[in-house]
């Protein structure tokens, strides 16, 4: 039977499940147990949700290949979420929380990351830790 998409393919994925939901700008890594496995190149969540590239496990109904148009939108998103994610690092660095901090950085570290990655259109660069996830969750 014919796969609906290809490895290395990018796609948009609106991911959902019970608890969760996430929209995200993906690559499709492989195709298992009628699911296929998408890295995620840039997330439209901050830094409280997404510090890694995840591999997380999709249905074909949650996918859709990524026109020119959905990479710029969502290369714009990030550059808001990196906004929002340096706005509320100088707040709380001022206030000494650290365990705030630490989510932060991580988070500030991979949303730069991420967005670097969409302006160079080098959909291959990995960051340094990735995640496999089961698909009922997603976080941590």
């Amino acid at each position: 039977m014919p796969r609906a998409f290809n490895d290395y393919e990018i796609v948009i994925v609106k991911y959902n499940t019970r608890s969760d939901h996430m929209t995200f700008l993906g690559e499709v890594m492989g195709y298992s147990n009628k699911k296929y496995n998408v890295r995620t190149l840039a997330t439209t969540d901050g830094y409280y949700r997404v510090h890694q590239d995840l591999i997380i496990q999709c249905h074909v109904y949650e996918l859709q290949r990524a026109s020119q148009a959905d990479i710029d939108d969502m290369m714009h998103r990030q550059q808001s979420v990196l906004g929002g994610i340096m706005k509320d690092f100088k707040y709380y660095t001022d206030t000494n929380s650290s365990h705030r901090n630490n989510a932060m950085k991580k988070g500030l570290a991979y949303t730069s990351f991420a967005l670097q990655r969409l302006l160079d259109h080098d959909y291959k660069r990995r960051y340094v830790h990735t995640k496999s996830t089961e698909r009922n969750r997603y976080v941590y």
